[in-house]
């Protein structure tokens, strides 16, 4: 299942706050030919990356 704004909470809410904060986006066409992939993350192949900070 594809997550967009008409069926995703955590978008609607985020493209709102957007609005809220800049009206002109109000009337923005969002570009949604592409769907909106949710927690990928990069990877390693091999092992894990560990740092000492």
């Amino acid at each position: 299942m594809n997550i967009g704004l008409e069926n995703y909470k955590p978008l609607q809410d985020m493209h709102r706050r957007c609005i809220e904060f800049m009206p002109a986006l109000k009337d923005a066409q969002i570009d949604s030919h592409e769907p909106v992939r949710a927690g990928l993350r990069p990877f390693r192949k091999q092992n894990i990356r560990l740092e000492r900070e």
